[in-house]
């Protein structure tokens, strides 16, 4: 049986689900955390992944940024040489206040964080190797409750994850609280998204839709 490998791409509900995997029965999955594929190839010495099985999430880009954003409101952390805070949180002379158009558009205009910002960047840095798309299976956080499903079941894993989803569901987005993710989009802001993460937007089918 192969080992699993679980990849958390920042912000698709990787810490609920990282909880989850600490309960699998004897380790079935090896939780990577934010490491990328390709480090963990080299820190391991493989030259391929013929052992293992691995996947991770993405997410509805213009949902990410949003998530992200209040994440970053919530933490008041330090990212690319600035402290993020916003409008509807944080304030004070040690922070920057940043609304989400100006969080937006300081990545559309400074070329040196543009590997780290936008999120087909992240989905690329964390998920490829050799240039390609390495996973075995990658979920949509919209699909996070079929998705494990099918990872355990390809891979022979008995678990409690139907009991753990119905306890703990309601916490899966829980790590930020803000409105739904259209009420913060302009039009332009739409576009530059829609341009910026074409890529995953066209293979995974998503959206932008309104509420």
């Amino acid at each position: 049986m192969k080992q699993i490998i679980f990849i958390h791409l920042p912000k698709t509900a990787g810490t609920f689900l990282s909880r989850y995997v600490r309960k699998v029965k004897k380790s079935s999955i090896i939780y990577l955390g934010h490491l990328a594929l390709t480090d963990f190839m080299l820190k391991n010495k493989l030259n391929n992944l013929d052992n293992y099985f691995v996947f991770g999430f993405v997410r509805n880009p213009w949902e990410w940024y949003i998530s992200r954003y209040f994440w970053f409101c919530k933490k008041s952390v330090e990212e690319q040489g600035i402290s993020k805070a916003c409008d509807a949180g944080l304030s004070g002379d040690d922070f920057k206040q940043q609304t989400f158009r100006e969080h937006i558009l300081y990545g559309l205009n400074n070329p040196l964080v543009n590997n780290s910002f936008w999120l087909t960047n992240r989905y690329k840095e964390m998920f490829y190797y050799d240039n390609k798309l390495a996973l075995d299976h990658v979920g949509k956080t919209e699909t996070i409750y079929d998705d494990i499903n099918y990872v355990l079941s390809v891979n022979g894993v008995k678990s409690k994850w139907k009991k753990y989803w119905n306890k703990n569901k309601h916490n899966k987005n829980k790590a930020t609280n803000h409105n739904h993710y259209s009420h913060y989009y302009t039009d332009d802001l739409i576009d530059i998204i829609k341009e910026k993460d074409q890529e995953i937007i066209k293979q995974y089918n998503y959206k932008f839709e309104r509420q």
